[in-house]
């Protein structure tokens, strides 16, 4: 058993992903000659919650997170996923963990005991490994590739991120995310903080 961290990162984010959100807001108001023309024409259409026009830009994340938080990710249904398969990816020398902020002793101990069992099943016991995952625990890590729109990342953000009451792992790697889309493009500072004041509204 190999103890990781949950960890969330930026693979893919044109850099002229702003333009197309520019582009697109402008055909809203019949002023495509006056792209590039206000360096806060973006920032404009967040504080008048017009979130439209970020649909036109997307973004590429890789992620590593526990079995149980990608099935949270998930219910985000505008996002496209590519799941490391438990069916064909055979965990032959052990399986990664993500523990979670708070667990006891016993916890360990149960899914020790569930990687003994699983490992037994593939290596000697001749069991497919799409069989035999049906022992790898919630905690077991897995690996995702997950794309979306700019306002579909936002209102992940807003949901995940930037919410007290999400589950300490999912905020923790969607921060990581968010942080990368802003060091990229600094607008997304100030988005996020008209949506951690309350100001946003739509996503």
């Amino acid at each position: 058993m190999n103890i990781i961290e949950a960890k969330g990162s930026v693979h893919n984010l044109p850099d002229n992903s702003l333009e197309l959100v520019e582009y697109a807001a402008r055909r809203c108001y019949n002023s495509i000659d006056k792209v590039g023309t206000d360096p806060d024409f973006l920032m404009k259409l967040a504080t008048w919650n017009h979130w439209g026009p970020f649909e036109h830009a997307h973004m590429m994340a890789d992620i590593t997170c526990t079995r149980s938080a990608s099935h949270q990710l998930v219910r985000h249904r505008l996002m496209s996923y590519c799941q490391e398969s438990q069916r064909y990816v055979k965990y032959t020398t052990g399986i990664d963990i993500i523990l979670p902020p708070k667990y006891s002793p016993n916890m360990l101990q149960i899914i020790s005991s569930c990687e003994e069992a699983y490992m037994g099943a593939v290596n000697d016991g001749g069991v497919p490994a799409q069989d035999a995952r049906a022992v790898l625990p919630n905690a077991t890590a897995t690996n995702l590739v997950v794309t979306g729109n700019l306002r579909s990342w936002l209102h992940l953000f807003h949901m995940r991120a930037f919410n007290p009451k999400a589950q300490g792992e999912i905020r923790d790697f969607t921060v990581e995310i968010a942080n990368g889309l802003a060091e990229k493009f600094p607008l997304f500072w100030d988005i996020y903080e008209r949506i951690k004041e309350g100001k946003v509204k739509y996503l």
